[in-house]
């Protein structure tokens, strides 16, 4: 009980420090202080079940520039990178592990669709993310990020001129995976 209380306390005190730097990429993070666009990935909920298959997520592609940028979301969740934290239990054995994974990009985002974002205006999709059931098989804590691939996909004749190509990758989000028992584990709907 008293390790389960003080990883929650270690999550909320990661969530709030990282979470004011969901602007702040560098360009080690595949966006550069050029990029026109910041990605942002944000999860509604802090914490998933064991066993879970995915989690819930919202992705938020954002004009930062003082021009207007074209591109197709149909990038949005190219990659996705996991990382598990050390096991607070037992320091001798942090059992650190990374999960790189590369494939088709989220289903709403997949609309072969131009958008065009004012300065400041943001594109905003919501998506599941799936959990490899055997990189999350331990409750613990973990970190994940997107990526997003501008030249994913190839946009409609004539509409790809001025069209942003670029690759960035968003900020990285903590959650914890709980064993919560069979009753709450989420299974993706059809």
């Amino acid at each position: 009980m008293c390790s389960r209380t003080f990883m929650g306390a270690l999550l909320a005190v990661m969530l709030c420090l990282y979470s004011s730097a969901a602007y702040s990429q560098v360009s080690s993070g595949g966006s550069s202080p050029r990029d026109p666009i910041v990605l942002r990935l944000l999860l509604p909920e802090s914490t998933v079940c064991l066993g879970s298959k995915t989690v819930d997520a919202e992705i938020e592609l954002r004009n930062v520039s003082d021009h207007a940028v074209t591109l197709m979301p149909g990038g949005i969740g190219s990659g996705t990178q996991f990382q598990s934290y050390p096991r607070l239990d037992d320091p001798y054995n942090p059992n650190i592990r990374s999960l790189d994974i590369r494939g088709d990009p989220w289903p709403r985002a997949r609309a072969r669709r131009v958008v065009t974002l004012s300065p400041g205006e943001s594109f905003r999709t919501t998506g599941a993310i799936t959990l490899d059931k055997n990189f999350f098989s331990e409750p613990g804590i973990y970190k994940v990020s997107v990526d997003f691939s501008g030249s994913f996909t190839l946009p409609p004749r004539g509409e790809h001129r001025k069209l942003f190509e670029g690759y960035l990758t968003s900020n990285w989000v903590y959650f914890e995976v709980g064993d919560c028992g069979p009753s709450e584990v989420k299974h993706p709907t059809p």
